[in-house]
């Protein structure tokens, strides 16, 4: 188990197989050149947790909250992947770090690959964190204890 951080204040455990990727990867992973970002993947495990986050007025934060940026993912997500068979699994709530996180999950195809994801946004002050966790359907029963395991060792 290797701790890490993603931005000076939120920690990781990365439980052995998962590598870090090195800023490039994770930006050419999204096609776009966005500094706050990070990610890690077990290419084995057919899983990649990433993260990007935004540094906003704290007043901001709060009035939008987790919920709206949740939505706002999810919309954005479905016009991304319309050609790729997006679906919506649905919204939940849980909790990050020790404080309360919305997310949702759903699925997609690249080329003839599928894709189970799962979104969850937490905020911290002025802060807002948005994790993407990806694997395949397959491999996703076999996967869950790693996710809990990852959400669940997220610290700040």
């Amino acid at each position: 188990m290797t701790t890490t951080t993603i931005d000076g204040k939120m920690s990781i455990q990365l439980p052995e197989g998962l590598e870090v990727m090195d800023k490039a990867e994770v930006q050419q992973a999204y096609a776009f050149d966005y500094d706050n970002v990070w990610g890690a993947r077990d290419e084995n495990r057919h899983v990649m947790l990433t993260c990007i986050w935004k540094e906003s007025h704290e007043l901001l934060v709060k009035l939008a909250g987790a919920e709206a940026l949740a939505k706002r993912a999810e919309k954005a997500l479905s016009k991304t992947y319309k050609a790729s068979g997006y679906h919506l699994d649905g919204y939940f709530d849980t909790e990050l770090a020790g404080r309360p996180a919305k997310g949702f999950s759903y699925g997609f195809t690249v080329g003839d690959i599928a894709q189970q994801a799962e979104v969850v946004v937490v905020t911290d002050g002025a802060c807002s964190y948005t994790f993407y966790y990806y694997t395949r359907p397959e491999c996703a029963a076999a996967n869950q204890p790693l996710h809990d395991e990852l959400f669940g060792s997220l610290s700040l």
